[in-house]
């Protein structure tokens, strides 16, 4: 008695069918894990890489200090967090292979959120000449 209320071509547009649903949540949760598993990589390179690039600017910054200095003032620095610049410390070490020439180093390190200390150095030569 209930299917003769309605005629026979407007039964199926009553709704979606449970099948139809769960069709359709599987064909979004298919899709869109993986974009967001690929988002969530591409902001960890992002941070890695933004991280990377202050810690060569804070290297080379040290660098020309350390240009600008006479022969005798260019002495090593023990590894302290950089002012401004919390989750970064630098060093700077410095070997003598000659009385007239140091072999200067400068090594920045820090921590990035998938944990592990990476660094970055630059290396040149002052001469007293």
């Amino acid at each position: 008695m209930g299917d003769q209320a309605y005629p026979p071509d407007c039964r199926r547009e009553r709704g979606f069918t449970l099948f139809e649903l769960l069709l359709t949540i599987s064909f979004v949760v298919l899709v869109f894990v993986p974009l967001l598993s690929a988002l969530s990589a591409t902001m960890l390179v992002s941070s890695f890489s933004n991280s990377e690039i202050i810690a060569l600017n804070l290297a080379q910054s040290k660098m020309e200090e350390i240009k600008s200095l006479s022969f005798s003032n260019v002495t090593p620095e023990a590894k302290t967090v950089v002012s401004n610049f919390p989750q970064f410390k630098r060093e700077v070490t410095i070997a003598a292979p000659d009385a007239n020439l140091k072999d200067v180093s400068v090594i920045v390190y820090w921590t990035p959120s998938r944990g592990g200390e990476e660094q970055v150095s630059m290396e040149t030569y002052v001469t007293s000449f």
